[in-house]
Parts: structure tokens; sequence; C-alpha cells
């Protein structure tokens, strides 16, 4: 049994959806005459849908689906709409309504719909459930340089970080931008071999290299390899590209007062404070990324370019290309 949230300032309309749904279902129905009302039994009532009409007194059932979406995003919305209003459907669809059902066509079809809808919705909890049960997980990926692919997959590998309760929201975001600095550095400066010296100096000749070695062989056939390792204590994400490497400790220091404006070098101190620990091979085509359930302790009086020995051939650093 479900507890639905109908949302509609028409008394004779929630009379009509709340008839057809109590007379086939076990269904509870909870009423609202507005937005702002709708979102005040949110904060009360445990609910597991809202069913809205498109057109409130204080609003339009566009934004009231947003405003759930973000706060409750766990309760699924449904839209009802009157005919001419098919627009709205899509953009509601867009706006992360889990579907949307024409009024002409309530007694129809409004029940298959929400238990469509409400199946959905708790095999996604189960699903979220499951996920938070995992004890470790390993993803591997094979990427090209296409740097469109950098932002789902950082979307992905940050979900993980929030799966196996690794880290907040705050540091989720500082991950995941050094994570864009290790992806785009691996693409950029490791498979297409164009070093960041360019960079801030005629940003028009490194974009258009950029652009060329897209299309040119050997460096458009090369690609990322990305195997990120979750479990509850850390998380291990080792970026690998198929460029030729680069000498680690060459790197100038950004935190030198005459470097900090140069972008030689920002991304991987970025890397090297958002993440707990960060080795390189030997050659410079690999990087390993350590994150911890633990706080961040980030050094400050630790050189950014102490390099230190380990019986494998790996360098541990705080920054670089």
């Amino acid at each position: 049994m479900a507890t639905i949230l109908i949302v509609d300032d028409c008394p004779d309309q929630l009379r009509l959806i709340a008839q057809v749904i109590q007379s086939r279902t076990n269904h509870t129905c909870v009423f609202a005459a507005s937005a702002a009302a709708a979102l005040e039994r949110l904060e009360t009532l445990p609910l597991d849908l809202l069913l809205t009409d498109l057109m409130l007194p204080d609003g339009n059932g566009l934004q009231l689906i947003e405003d759930v979406r973000s706060t409750y995003p766990s309760i699924p919305v449904m839209l009802m709409t009157s005919e001419g209003s098919e627009e709205a459907a899509i953009s509601a669809v867009k706006a992360g309504a889990a579907s949307y059902i024409p009024k002409r066509q309530l007694t129809k079809w409004l029940i298959d719909e929400i238990e469509a809808v409400l199946g959905r919705a708790r095999v996604a909890t189960c699903r979220t459930k499951l996920s938070r049960m995992r004890s470790a997980i390993t993803e591997q990926y094979s990427l090209t340089n296409d740097r469109t692919l950098i932002a789902p997959l950082i979307n992905s590998l940050q979900q993980q970080f929030a799966d196996f309760a690794l880290c907040n929201e705050d540091r989720q975001l500082r991950v995941g931008i050094a994570l864009e600095e290790a992806l785009a550095n691996a693409i950029i400066h490791g498979n297409l071999e164009v070093t960041s010296e360019l960079r801030g100096v005629d940003d028009e000749a490194y974009a258009q290299l950029i652009a060329e070695r897209e299309s040119q062989a050997p460096y458009n056939q090369r690609r990322v390899k990305v195997t990120a390792s979750f479990d509850r204590s850390r998380a291990l994400i080792i970026i690998r590209d198929q460029g030729r490497g680069f000498n680690v400790q060459a790197v100038p220091d950004p935190q030198l007062p005459e470097n900090m404006s140069r972008a030689h070098g920002r991304g991987l101190l970025l890397i090297r404070t958002f993440f707990d620990e960060v080795t390189h091979n030997s050659l410079g085509n690999e990087i390993r990324l350590v994150l911890r359930g633990a706080p961040i302790t980030v050094p400050h009086q630790r050189s950014p370019f102490t390099v230190e020995s380990h019986a494998s051939s790996d360098l541990t650093m705080t920054a670089g290309r």
C-alpha cells in the first residue's frame, strides 16, 4: 500500500482522482490545493508518489516537480496534463517527472501508470540499498581521447564514493575536480603528447594542436585505461595513458611564487591536495590515486616535489605536469 499526494486546486478533480484510485487499489490518498501546500505535506508525511496538475494557483506543476526532485529525489512525481499541453509534458519529463498522464485518460490509464511508477521506484530503492551493501567493487574503462567522456565517468565514480560512504558531498566535489585534472592530463599530455607550456601563453595554438592530434595517428589510436577499486575503507583509482610519459621530478614547483600563475604543474598540485595519496610509475604515464574514508589532511611543511623510494618502480609525489 502506498500513500499518494494529489495536488490540484479543483475539488471535483480531487474527488474524481481519489475515487479512481481508492476504488481499484489499497493506496491512501492525501490532498493539497497548491504547490506550497504540497511542499508542506512533503515535510510532514511519508509519501510514495506525488501526482500534480500542471496549473496551480501559486505556480505550475513544472516548478513543483523541480522542487520535489531537488529536495526529495526518491519520491517519484507524475504530471496530469490537459489537452494541448503536450509540450509541457515533455518539459515535465525533462525536469524529472517519472511520467505524465492526460486528464482525459485518467479513468483508463491512471491506475496502470501509478502501479508502473511505484514499481520502478521500489526497484530503484532496493537497488540503492543493495549497492550500499556491497563490500567491494572494481570497474575498468578503456577511454578514447574524447574529453566529453570525462564528466559522465566522474559522475559514475562519485556515485561509488557515495555508495561506499567514503566522503561527503563537499569532498566529492573536490575529488571530482582532481579526477577531471587527472583524466584531462592523461588524454592531452599523455596520449596526445601536448605539453602545457603553450597553455596561458598561446591558448589558440594550444587548442589547435590538441584538435590536430585528436585526428592524427598514432595519437588518435591511443586509449586511457582506468581501473577503479572501492571498498569500505578506501578507493583506488589508476589512470594510465599510452603516451611516452614524462619526467615527474622535472616539473616546476607550482607553490613557488614565480610559478603560481602558470598552468604547468597546477593540475597535479590540485590532485595531490584533494587525494590522500598520489603515486606515479617511473615512466610517468600512470597515476595512482588513493582516497581514504578519513578526512583529508593537507601537508603544509613538506615540499610538493618530495620523492620517496619504494620497492616498486613507483614515485610518490605531490605535483606534476
